[in-house]
């Protein structure tokens, strides 16, 4: 669910603008995407269902505080990620 700004969100061959209040469905296997195109930040909440994917945070860099603006996407962020990937069953594609 977006919870605040728009977010551009792409799965499969469909592609559409999600805003707060709005939310996504993504069937397990399917190649998917998204990105903020906008120039204000956009926040979302994923929910991962089976279980699983939550560990997946070990990945990321805690905040002090999370209303705050994001962090910068780093190459350090982008190697951990891909690092990961494998153990929480994320196949990453271009």
């Amino acid at each position: 669910m977006i919870s605040e700004g728009t977010i551009t969100f792409s799965a499969g061959s469909e592609s559409r603008s999600v805003s707060a209040g709005q939310s996504v469905f993504v069937p397990r296997g399917t190649g998917h995407s998204y990105r903020n195109d906008g120039a204000k930040p956009a926040r979302m909440i994923a929910v991962y269902t089976p279980a699983g994917m939550e560990g997946f945070r070990d990945v990321c860099t805690p905040v002090d505080d999370p209303t705050g603006p994001p962090l910068p996407l780093t190459d350090e962020l982008i190697a951990r990620m891909l690092e990961a990937g494998p153990r929480y069953n994320v196949e990453w594609i271009d």
